[in-house]
């Protein structure tokens, strides 16, 4: 980011990208190395699915 690029840098919140926190949340359990994956694993299917159809998740926090 010090380059002479120009970037930016913004909070998403997991509720906005489910895939990426499942995948964030079941990383323990793959090898340290890059993972590359052919198809689908199981537990996002559902995820994107409903990505796909424009279901919308509410943020809930606790006060």
């Amino acid at each position: 980011m010090r380059a002479d690029w120009n970037c930016s840098v913004r909070h998403i919140f997991r509720e906005q990208n489910c895939a990426a926190n499942a995948l964030a949340a079941k990383s323990f359990e793959f090898d340290p190395a890059l993972q590359i994956f052919d198809k689908v694993p199981p537990f996002l299917v559902d995820i994107l699915a409903a990505d796909a159809c424009g279901v919308s998740r509410p943020r809930f926090f606790s006060a």
